[in-house]
């Protein structure tokens, strides 16, 4: 090779170097554009009464964990031991409450750790789209997760939804690596992180095993996905069983599963009264009995049914799947926002304010688009001939979408349990816009 042919070869690999390095360069832009906003959001925020209901809850656990060793929400001796909270959260605080004994201090570095952590996810998402979907979906993808009101808004509040979105998809980056590595201890790994994160939210805990079924049922190299699959529900397990046996001999505190059950249970989350809505119980008088035992929720709820199947086939069927994915918050003060606020940045600015209203208005329809792939990406995987990790991934997106969407369709659909989905929801609309390409660049090939 002479030299013009030698500098000629090194300039195609410095640029070709440099372009792949163009979507790190957006994906660094975009994760500090999501930290910033986020920053600037907690440092800002003013709120009234930040430490109450759900969070107070959280906060008292926290408390007596640090204080007095034990999991519970009382206020004197005896404690009575919390069995409905599972601890994943309640342990966050407490590990933060212990370095920062002061309440306002404490407040404010959890604020400060859920802004990090969520902008954390938006980088994770980017390392694993990347792995499934084409650049510019991905770069989309991530800038409309960067953006998002809701889980920006959430960062602010002493709820489990950061936490908890942040482990989520922590567990999906490693299980994805672990499946593209061929890897059992990634797997396992992902086990752990997901057994964290259904001690944050019990929901997700059957989403491995749903994961374990699916791909055993339908996706190639079947002895590998057997092996993989039982490690990550071994790494599930080892989180999940300490929990359960510390509560194994503890009386009950209240089923939580049974309250889920009987508060989603009614049309629209409303009872009688309109004015009630969000707030059926408050002049159910079967509730109570309703929320201490399922049986009974279940009862009561076929009963109502009988009296009214269209009304209940219509809610349990199209109502349910429609409130969870809404933009608005049914039990809250409007909005995004759970807890009333005073002012925040999308008070302060007009460009933000107009990114918050925008982004609630394309939420369903990001949601249909996302549900709309994952149904092609689904179908897709089942019908493949060969194992194609990057189609496999995509298709983890749209199973624990639905895995989600049909828990919620039985317990309660409140929208704020959707939002740990936000990022897998968003990146999944954005990859939508690669089919059209994909099926023009087939029509053009069958023809040639």
């Amino acid at each position: 090779m002479n030299k013009e042919e030698n500098y000629a070869s090194s300039e195609a690999i410095t640029e070709k170097t440099k372009r792949k390095w163009i979507p790190y360069l957006l994906a660094f832009c975009v994760f500090g554009i999501a930290l910033g906003l986020r920053l600037d959001y907690v440092l800002t925020l003013d709120i009234d009464g930040p430490i109450r209901d759900d969070a107070l809850k959280y906060y008292k656990l926290a408390y007596n964990l640090v204080e007095n060793g034990v999991y519970s929400k009382g206020q004197s001796f005896p404690f009575t031991i919390e069995t409905a909270i599972t601890p994943g959260y309640p342990l966050f605080l407490a590990a933060i409450m212990s370095l920062m004994p002061d309440v306002a201090a404490f407040y404010k570095m959890t604020l400060l750790l859920q802004a990090v952590l969520s902008a954390l996810t938006v980088f994770l998402v980017y390392f694993i789209s990347c792995r499934c979907l084409p650049w510019f979906c991905t770069i989309l993808g991530i800038f409309l997760i960067a953006i998002s009101p809701h889980l920006i808004i959430y960062s602010g509040y002493v709820l489990t939804e950061t936490l908890f979105t942040f482990l989520l998809v922590l567990g999906m980056f490693l299980y994805v690596v672990g499946v593209g590595k061929n890897n059992i201890a990634w797997q396992m790994s992902a086990g752990m992180v997901w057994g964290m994160a259904s001690l944050t939210r019990p929901a997700l805990f059957l989403f491995p095993v749903a994961l374990f079924i699916f791909s055993c049922l339908f996706v190639g190299n079947k002895k590998y996905m057997l092996k993989g699959h039982l490690a990550l529900i071994c790494g599930l397990l080892v989180l999940w069983l300490p929990w359960k046996i510390f509560i194994f001999n503890e009386p009950p505190t209240i089923n939580a599963a049974a309250a889920s059950f009987a508060f989603g249970s009614y049309p629209n989350l409303v009872f009688k009264s309109e004015k009630l809505r969000g707030y059926p119980y408050r002049e159910d008088p079967a509730y109570n009995e309703m929320k201490r035992d399922i049986r009974n929720g279940l009862a009561v709820v076929a009963e109502r049914a009988r009296e009214e199947p269209v009304r209940y086939v219509k809610w349990y069927v199209l109502g349910k799947p429609k409130m969870y994915w809404g933009a608005y918050t049914v039990t809250g003060v409007g909005g995004a926002f759970v807890y009333g606020v005073k002012s925040t940045m999308y008070h302060r600015y007009k460009t933000l304010r107009a990114s918050y209203t925008k982004m609630m208005h394309a939420h369903a329809f990001l949601a249909a688009l996302a549900l709309l792939y994952s149904c092609v990406s689904i179908i897709k995987c089942i019908s493949a001939k060969a194992f194609d990790a990057g189609g496999f991934i995509v298709t983890c997106f749209g199973l624990l979408l639905f895995y989600f969407t049909l828990i919620h369709m039985v317990f309660a659909p409140l929208p704020r349990y959707a939002v740990p989905l936000y990022p897998f929801c968003y990146m999944l609309a954005a990859g939508s816009l690669s089919l059209p390409f994909a099926w023009g660049k087939r029509l053009i090939f069958k023809r040639k």
